[in-house]
């Protein structure tokens, strides 16, 4: 074959292909992301294991458990996933920790980026966890038949979890706490879980409607109107998760209901109270920021307000807001107590009182300023002022955003300095501190890895110490039977054990078999 110089030939890309990085678990998408009915972390977690074809509380000790507790490796399946969770398994829909670290987990396993949003975890700073979500599965039977026989895939929607919800929005059938067969409450998250079926007895749940009472009773049929609004509500909150730009945060309760309370009832927080419901000095707290409302004071006394749950987290009222809640609310006379504060000063001079402010360092708060003022809560300078107020109250949160960033920087730098033993783990710094794990990881990475690897060496450290000890303790028992004329096999041997059972890990298997091959018993 002849060559022609004139022509230029391709030449081979002798480059690497770059190959993507495997997931250990199939990276399985949540269903219905972005939507009401958003996958639970825990019917995830169910549905990733039949997609594996194994048990759940196997996947749970085997794979996922690793990786959540510092220090655990698997040695069989006794005592279940109650060995590492207990009864924590009720708070991982949560926002909690272990929901934290279960996500951790799981994202690690699938390479998936988008799990917190199967968890009450993106709006964790203005709902109080306390009576949330229910301790057991809660579901819909109308609802699983439906899929079933249409051919959908089966799963736990996070919105039943939530206490808050009876109902099916669905079907307006009660949701079912406990399996029709064997009467018996399934926690979330259990050796058997699998979306659909009972944990206990793994009879299937769904129901066809035509074969159930649909009749709800007089107390839920007085109730259903409600029950459709908070499922309306709390689902476009699950729905909205995705989309959030940053997540809302607890001052923003505050600002909002301050603003209310001086937008309809003129300032007089006892006025407001009768109006919607709720006690006065619930309120006074409430605004002052000492105590957030739980979700269903938050839903009632959003319906009152007529606004939606949304609206009222993420957004500050407008002018529109006060006058419709205004108008809505009924009309009641000033309550007999006298309010704690009168109205001292006017537009303006609230006005330069918090540009003065903003001035200020360190800032101080709106509610130390409205102290300052003679007001008993934060509602005037909002409604007078709105737009200053925000910037102070954002400027405060900025200072106090950086202070508590230097104090975490702080504790993180003295523990690496300190000669501890044993070395604490990042959860026992969280702990003692008062922050969480994945704030704190997340805020300084490298200072957290740096502890974590010294508290892993120290585990490592104890680890080996431990099987060099059971190798040693199964060389004298085998030496000591086979001086006895007894065959050191690994049932003999383990009967002699100071704990019998760990013949069965490897260093015990290798150590007897180097044994048994010096005394001839193997060749």
């Amino acid at each position: 074959m002849t060559v022609d110089s004139r022509i230029i030939y391709g030449s081979w890309n002798l480059e690497e292909p770059t190959t993507p990085t495997r997931s250990r678990l199939f990276c399985l998408e949540p269903i219905g992301l972005g939507t009401a009915y958003v996958e639970s972390l825990t019917g995830y977690v169910a549905r990733l294991s039949e997609t594996h074809y194994v048990e759940t509380g196997m996947l749970i000790l085997t794979q996922i458990g690793p990786l959540m507790k510092e220090g655990y490796t698997f040695d069989g399946r006794a005592g279940g996933i109650d060995k590492l969770y207990g009864r924590y398994t009720r708070a991982f829909n949560g926002a909690s920790n272990w929901t934290s670290a279960l996500i951790s987990a799981l994202e690690h396993l699938t390479l998936r980026h988008d799990l917190k949003f199967l968890s009450v975890l993106p709006w964790v700073e203005v709902i109080p966890l306390r009576y949330l979500l229910r301790p057991s599965r809660a579901w819909c039977p109308v609802c699983y038949q439906e899929w079933k026989d249409a051919g959908k895939q089966i799963y736990e929607p996070l919105l039943w979890f939530f206490d808050a919800i009876k109902i099916c929005s669905n079907h307006h059938y009660p949701l079912c706490t406990k399996c029709p067969y064997c009467q018996k409450e399934n926690r979330p998250l259990d050796w058997y879980s699998r979306p659909g079926y009972c944990s206990k007895c793994k009879e299937w749940l769904g129901t066809n409607q035509n074969s159930i009472q649909t009749d709800l009773g007089e107390p839920l049929k007085s109730d259903l109107n409600w029950q459709l609004w908070a499922s309306e509500n709390i689902g476009s909150l699950l729905a909205t998760a995705p989309s959030l730009v940053c997540s809302p945060s607890k001052a923003t309760i505050s600002m909002a209901i301050a603003a209310y309370v001086e937008g309809t009832s003129e300032g007089n927080v006892s006025s407001f109270a009768n109006k919607v419901g709720i006690e006065d000095q619930q309120i006074h707290r409430h605004i002052k920021g000492k105590t957030f409302p739980s979700l269903k004071t938050l839903l009632q006394l959003c319906k009152h307000l007529e606004v939606t749950l949304l609206k009222f987290l993420t957004e500050e009222p407008t002018v529109e807001d006060l006058a419709r809640a205004s108008a809505r609310l009924p009309q009641l006379k000033n309550s007999t107590k006298r309010e704690s504060f009168v109205i001292r000063h006017n537009q303006s001079s609230i006005e330069l009182a918090l540009k003065e402010a903003l001035l200020e360092n360190p800032p101080p708060s709106v509610t130390e300023l409205s102290k300052r003022l003679g007001y008993a809560s934060s509602g005037p300078l909002y409604y007078h002022a709105s737009s200053l107020s925000y910037a102070l109250a954002e400027k405060h949160l900025d200072y106090e955003r950086v202070r508590r960033f230097e104090k975490m920087r702080s504790i993180l730098e003295s523990t690496l300095q300190k000669e501890e033993c044993p070395p604490p783990s990042m959860q026992d710094v969280a702990r003692q501190e008062g922050f969480s794990v994945q704030l704190l990881t997340t805020t300084f990475p490298e200072l957290s890895r740096a502890i974590s690897d010294r508290h892993k060496e120290y585990r490592q450290m104890l680890k080996t110490v431990r099987i060099e000890k059971l190798r040693q303790e199964v060389k004298e028992v085998a030496f000591q039977l086979n001086k006895q004329g007894i065959e050191p096999t690994r049932t003999n041997v383990s009967n002699c054990l100071s704990k019998p059972k760990s013949i069965v890990m490897q260093a015990a298997i290798e150590a007897l078999q180097e044994v048994r091959h010096q005394l001839g018993w193997e060749g």
